[in-house]
């Protein structure tokens, strides 16, 4: 975006075509330039520039400006090497409900018919492969701002 420009129009998402769920829209920021580090003091947010059906609304100052769209989204990503028996959607690794979700359910099924996990002492993730940039999880920001401020 440059100088001056009045930005109006619906904020595109990211792979729109692969989500499988509602967006959650987790945050609109506007920075200047194109510098891979971001001055937090010269960012805007743009959370308020948004309508209800999602049209972002913004007159930028002066200069080159770049806009940012946090988004948690679904995206039907299949398990990459599975088993036979494993099959099936990613589990989101940013989120620790999830996390937990998923390991008592494997430590349900290797415990089923037995009184404990026996000689198993430390389960081991081998890999981690999600798609870029589809990283995150919904309540991150929030856990963010109250572990760092």
């Amino acid at each position: 975006m440059l100088a001056m420009a009045c930005y109006d129009s619906v904020s595109p998402l990211p792979l729109p075509e692969k989500a499988m769920s509602t967006t959650i829209s987790l945050a609109i920021i506007a920075v200047p330039g194109k510098s891979a580090v971001i001055d937090p003091d010269q960012a805007v947010r743009l959370d308020g520039h948004v309508d209800a059906d999602g049209k972002l609304t913004w007159a930028a100052p002066d200069g080159e400006w770049t806009v940012l769209h946090f988004v948690s989204i679904a995206t039907g990503q299949q398990v990459m090497c599975p088993s036979r028996i494993s099959k099936g959607l990613m589990a989101d690794p940013l989120s620790a409900r999830a996390t937990r979700t998923h390991l008592n359910h494997v430590i349900d099924a290797i415990t089923k018919g037995r009184k404990d996990l026996g000689s198993l002492r430390t389960l081991f993730l081998n890999s981690y492969e999600v798609m870029t940039p589809i990283d995150w999880t919904p309540g991150f920001a929030t856990a963010f701002q109250q572990t760092y401020g």
